[in-house]
C-alpha cells in the first residue's frame, strides 16, 4: 500500500474518532440539558436539526467505512459496508433511546435525516473502494507487465 494512502486512511480514521467523540458530546449535552452554541446554531437555520443530523452521521460513516478499509458484512445474499451498519446501529440505539430520556423526544424524522446521510455516504463510501481498487489493479497489471 503506498505510503500516501496509509497517511490518508490515518488522517480519515483520527477525523471520523474525532466527530464521533464530537457526537457523543453532543448527545450528552442534549441528555443532561445543557446548552450549547452549536444548539444555538441549529436554531437559527431552517431546518438545521435535520441538515445536522444528516452532516453528523453522513461523514462519520464515509470515516468508518474508510478506516475499516470498506470491509463488508453480510446480510443474507448483499454485503453492506460494516462501517454504515455500525453507525444505523448507533443511530438507532441513540434515537430510540430518547425515548426512555426526560426531555427528549423520539423523532423519526431526525431518524430520516441520519439515514439519509448514512444512505448517501456510504454511496460515496462505494464510489471511492472502486476507484481506490481500480488504481491499485491497474498498478497490479502494471506491475506485472514491466520487466
Amino acid at each position: 500500500m503506498p505510503r500516501h494512502d496509509i497517511f490518508l486512511r490515518g488522517l480519515v480514521t483520527f477525523a471520523a474518532v474525532g466527530l464521533l467523540a464530537f457526537i457523543c458530546w453532543i448527545i450528552w449535552l442534549a441528555d443532561t440539558g445543557r446548552s450549547s452554541v452549536f444548539f444555538d446554531l441549529v436554531k437559527m437555520l431552517p431546518y438545521g436539526d435535520k441538515l445536522g443530523h444528516f452532516l453528523l452521521f453522513g461523514p462519520l460513516t464515509f470515516g468508518i467505512n474508510t478506516a475499516l478499509q470498506f470491509r463488508k458484512a453480510r446480510l443474507g445474499r448483499i454485503a453492506v459496508p460494516l462501517g454504515s451498519l455500525l453507525v444505523l446501529c448507533f443511530v438507532l440505539l441513540e434515537e430510540f433511546s430518547q425515548h426512555f430520556v426526560p426531555g427528549r423526544t423520539l423523532d423519526l424524522l431526525d431518524l430520516l435525516a441520519d439515514s439519509a446521510g448514512i444512505a448517501l455516504f456510504t454511496w460515496f463510501s462505494l464510489l471511492l473502494e472502486q476507484r481506490i481498487r481500480a488504481r491499485n489493479s491497474a498498478a497490479a497489471v502494471h506491475l506485472l507487465v514491466s520487466p
